[in-house]
């Protein structure tokens, strides 16, 4: 067994202070390194030793990597994906050294005498045969030539599991009987490399079998079948089921790591193994490539064309054939005589002799992390022999002596031999109905045979669909044999390699409820808004255009939008019903499908082509750029982010802009990460870039971030179109493809946060260009905003519940429920009895500090009052948006959440909140952002802007009121509440008081008129007086303003 202690034991840092003192008293580090670690220096030289003398063994070999059972892999990981372009090698991990490593191995030393199993201080000097070295320090397997073995001399050692050698010495030319035996199992090798292997053999049908070698079976007792390729693929899927050889770490690989302590299995296995009964045609086709060396076959030499049948009644021996892949295993078994030939891969052997009590059902994988439950029950101790263990490498072959126990674990992905076992397959439950092979192309010398095959062996696909069946035929056949499918496994699903013309059209044809007449059902987006509305996303582009191109100027100019992967043509129609029909409006779509839903839309004048995003050389000959160009989930597609960032760039005029709404990597998140891997892959999602990151690349072609919205969070995304939970990713009949697969992976990765869905906006720099639709953002004209619609005299005005001056408790629909006071320590509103008290006590008459009695209010009424005379002014059927800032309640300082508490101030508009505090992302129409710096705010955005006791917090409060100007309405109200005098209350900082001077210059210096400004005095409930002390102030002063920009 081989033991390594960790090599942590040199690491000085991990040393107690204990240990540091006697190593220091017996000569500093030196000598305690010398002392303490004597025995790992030696060992550690042993293995290298060791490693190197493997290491030439196996040259040309990938090196056997091993981790321990503290470690979550062993050997190579994998990714999703074969095709992926890392190779093997890239993957492969230095040996990880933890604790105790005690996987017994076979490695080949010099200094070992092949006659009597012992240590010898000579070279071995003579023989074909490498001496070798048991590190399990149990009786090794013994290494002969298959020529060898024949001698009398080693007839004892046939008693005993052998590893032999001289295979290819006894193989030559199939096609005449003779030839160079090197150059025919070089042939045989080629050929059964997995790809040749595929081609050949890929159509034979075969049962599926499970790890105990018997077919699997559906509730009407009939037995599994599948093609040799599904087979391999299947057991692909489920080998990495077992999670031992894999790298993750995620929380099911950590259950199967506890499983693989407790030497538990971790579900259901495929293996692939057949012999010459069952599949004579296959292994007809088969044993053309090879010969069986005549030492090894166990009936009367035969040729490639010996009858498989009249073989097994003979009863002396049948063909065996087995592929395995990575964590494909065979639990200990016994039977007759046997010998296996490894073709490609490796693989690793147990034996125990055949008095052993029954062995334990471990899938043997696990040894290689906890070799302990190989002699589960086995009596160490007692006088039972221990296991031997074996490595096998392609080239080799294993000699399984009759009733020994043997157990099997293959390490490479692609594990493939050949043997023969003594007997009939009837006596090991191998007896099953020779297999029909419909759907294999033959030879014209076998056409015939072909024919009265097909006529008289047909396989139902019916009841066997193949994998080439509709839908997810097949997979639900497998379902029913017992295999359960991770559908997150890419070879579950349908793949269009790329070409996102078939992706598109398979999308459209999977999904047939779209009316032309209206937009909203053919607007494939996802749904925002309390209403899970698809059209917001015009409305946003449409509110970008008028922030950046000016108001009055976007609405009379004739600007030129191109819609960058315009699908059904939703936004194209939407932008020709609601936007000035002086706009010129082009469409590029890849998906003929999409186009031909675009023709059979209502009349319209708009262009619709069947081109890339990428291909604009026409715009630029004809000097007609773009003033906007706007991409909806189409972006992400893009094969290279640089050249279409390139190409849009070139395509649009001077201070233009370009408008992205699409999913971006969060910070901090892997792209390389299997997850986000699969998504990139089934998805299509080629651009895989923060909003930071597409900037950095953006700058090189003269394209600045002008705004950078996370919609996710705004619009409440997860919650209105996933609910808030990861999916349960798997095909239906209808959605069997890699889209919906993508459509999947995306969900889960937004609800698990490493994705975020965005709008950002590039604006190209520079000034005027010689188009005369091009406006730069410097012409544009400070102040131009969108105006509160008030109505005329003669237009009816909005119905709406008038408000009512209350103080609520945030916690529920509209404000929640009624509450006397602000708070539990104040009740406000004693404004005119404070200065009225005062002024009939007062001694003092000081000028400079007397204030007029009409600054002293209520201040909730005064501002209850203000809004429903706003209200009362707009015209029916109007909507708007008012926005609480700081509608959170600092929930990081330790205060409770609130989510309403000034609805109600909202009356006949949306309420919407902006807050810093990470309690804002859990919010229906929520800012997340800092209320002195908020992109995620449309200029002119809201018609009511609120804040209660929050602007002293920042420690830039103009910068506040900056945004505040930036943010509302022309005609739009302003409305805040300020502490004067009020205690230290740092949630989470606290910096500035406010008087109504102040108030009132902030929003003056704005354009903002005031309407109202005043003082409002709260003082403590005389129960909370008489029995709360700490550092509240008895009496407080809170300073209000009213103002409405101009």
């Amino acid at each position: 067994m081989v033991k390594i202690r960790r090599p942590n034991a040199v690491s000085f840092g991990s040393l107690s202070s204990k240990r540091r003192k006697n190593a220091n008293a017996s000569g500093g580090i030196v000598g305690m390194v010398c002392r303490n670690n004597l025995v790992f220096i030696v060992i550690l030289l042993v293995v290298l030793c060791t490693a190197f003398l493997y290491s030439n063994r196996n040259e040309g070999v990938v090196p056997l990597v091993l981790r321990d059972s503290s470690s979550s892999s062993l050997g190579m990981g994998w990714g999703y994906d074969t095709s992926s372009s890392k190779s093997k090698e890239s993957l492969i991990k230095e040996v990880l050294i933890h604790e105790v490593v005690t996987v017994p191995m076979v490695i080949y030393d010099n200094n070992y005498s092949k006659d009597s199993g012992s240590m010898n201080s000579h070279n071995n000097a003579g023989g074909n045969t490498k001496p070798r070295l048991n590190l399990n320090m149990n009786a090794p397997v013994r290494r002969l030539s298959i020529q060898e073995m024949m001698n009398p001399e080693h007839q004892q050692a046939r008693t005993k599991p052998l590893l032999l050698t001289g295979w290819k010495e006894y193989q030559t030319s199939q096609s005449n009987g003779a030839g160079d035996s090197s150059n025919s199992n070089d042939a045989f090798s080629v050929s059964m490399q997995e790809e040749n292997f595929q081609k050949v053999f890929g159509n034979y049908t075969q049962y599926v079998k499970n790890q105990f070698v018997q077919p699997l079976k559906d509730k009407q007792d009939r037995k599994c079948l599948a093609t040799s390729s599904s087979v391999v693929k299947l057991m692909k899927m489920k080998s990495k089921s077992l999670g031992i050889i894999t790298r993750s770490t995620d929380n099911k690989s950590k259950q199967i790591k506890k499983n693989a302590d407790k030497g538990k299995d971790n579900g259901d296995h495929i293996l692939f193994f057949t012999n010459d009964s069952e599949s004579p045609d296959f292994f007809r086709a088969l044993k053309a490539t090879y010969t069986i060396p005549s030492p090894l076959h166990y009936g009367a030499d035969t040729d490639a064309e010996t009858d498989a049948e009249t073989e097994d009644k003979s009863g002396k021996g049948f063909h065996v054939f087995s592929a395995m892949v990575q964590g494909s295993f065979h639990g200990f078994h016994k039977h007759d005589d046997a010998h296996i030939y490894q073709i490609h891969g490796r693989k690793m052997w147990w034996f125990l002799p055949p008095d052993t009590q029954t062995p334990p059902k471990h899938n043997p994988c696990l040894f290689l992390v906890n070799s302990d439950k190989l002699h589960e029950g086995q009596g160490q101790g007692q006088g039972q022999a221990a296991a031997i263990s074996v490595l096998q490498q392609p080239g080799e072959t294993i000699h399984v002596p009759k009733n020994w126990w043997h157990a099997t674990c293959a390490l490479d992905d692609w594990t493939i031999a050949v043997g023969m076992q003594r007997g009939s397959p009837h006596k090991y439950q191998q007896n099953f109905e020779s297999l029909p092979q419909p759907f294999v192309k033959r030879s014209n010398a076998n056409a015939n045979a072909q024919d009265e095959d097909k006529a008289q062996h047909t396989v139902d696909e019916k009841i066997h669909p193949m994998p080439w069946a509709d839908g997810n035929a097949f997979q639900t056949r497998m379902e029913e044999c017992g295999v359960k499918f991770d559908w997150n496994d890419p070879k579950s699903w349908i793949w269009f390699n790329g070409d996102l013309n078939a992706y598109y059209n398979k999308l459209i044809a999977s999904d047939s409820k779209r009316n032309p007449n209206v937009i909203s059902s053919y607007a494939v987006h996802r749904w925002m808004g309390k209403d899970k509305s698809t059209l917001i996303h015009y409305e946003l582009i449409h509110g970008m255009i008028q922030q950046f191109m000016g108001m009055e100027q976007s609405e009379s100019r004739n600007l030129r939008l191109l819609d960058a992967g315009c699908g059904l043509g939703a936004g194209l129609m939407w932008f020709e019903t609601n936007a000035p029909k002086v706009w010129s409006l082009v469409g590029h779509t890849i998906s003929t499908a999409q186009l031909e839903f675009i023709n059979k839309l209502p009349s319209h004048k708009f262009d619709a082509v069947l081109k890339s995003y990428d291909d604009l050389e026409v715009y630029k000959e004809e000097d007609t750029p773009f003033d906007v160009m706007y991409s909806i989930e189409a972006f992400i597609h893009s094969p290279d982010e640089r050249n279409t960032l390139k190409k849009w760039s070139e395509a649009l005029a001077d201070g233009g802009i370009i408008v992205i709404v699409d999913d971006f990597l969060s910070v901090g998140v892997d792209k390389e990460a299997d997850d986000v891997q699969l998504f990139s892959k089934s998805w299509m999602a080629n651009v895989l870039q923060t909003t930071s990151s597409l900037s950095d690349i953006a700058e090189k072609f003269g394209l600045e971030l002008v705004v950078d919205r996370d919609l996710g969070s705004e619009y409440q995304v997860v919650k209105r179109n996933y609910r808030n939970k990861i999916p349960d990713i798997r095909p239906t009949k209808k959605k069997n493809h890699q889209g919906w697969l993508g459509a999947g992976m995306r969900q889960r990765l937004m609800v698990e946060g490493k994705i975020t869905y965005r709008l950002i906006v590039f604006q190209k720099k520079g000034g005027m260009t010689s188009s005369s639709s091009s406006v730069a953002l410097s012409q544009v004209v400070q102040g131009q905003c969108a105006s509160v619609p008030l109505a005329p005299d003669n237009e009816s005005l909005l119905d709406f519940q008038p408000l009512e001056a209350a103080h609520r408790t945030g916690k529920g629909n509209d404000g929640g429920s009624k509450q006397k006071c602000i708070s539990g320590w104040y009740c406000c509103g004693q404004g005119e009895e404070w200065w009225d008290n005062l002024d009939s006590k007062r001694t003092h008459n000081t000028s400079y500090l007397k204030l007029e009695k009409s600054l002293f209010g209520n201040y909730m009424d005064e501002m209850v009052e203000h809004l429903n005379t706003f209200y009362r002014q707009l015209p029916s059927g109007v909507k708007g948006k008012f926005l609480d800032i700081g509608g959170t309640g600092s929930v990081s300082s330790g205060m409770s959440k609130v989510t309403s508490k000034f609805a109600h101030f909202a009356g006949p508009f949306d309420y919407w909140v902006l807050d810093s505090d990470s309690a804002a992302k859990g919010l229906d129409n929520a800012l997340h952002c800092d209320m002195g710096d908020c992109p995620e705010a449309l200029d002119c955005e809201f018609d009511v802007t609120f804040s209660h006791t929050v602007i002293e917090h920042s420690s830039r409060p103009w910068h506040v009121f900056d945004e505040i100007a930036r943010i509302t309405k022309k005609g739009g109200l302003t409305l805040h509440v300020v502490p004067f005098s009020y205690q230290y209350h740092a949630t989470p900082d606290d910096n500035f008081r406010f008087s109504h001077k102040a108030l009132t210059s902030l929003l003056e210096d704005r354009g903002f008129k005031i309407l109202d400004v005043g003082y409002d005095i709260c003082t403590k409930p005389e129960k909370v007086l008489k029995n709360n002390i700490d550092e509240h102030f008895d009496v407080i002063w809170l300073t209000y303003v009213v103002g409405q920009k101009l």
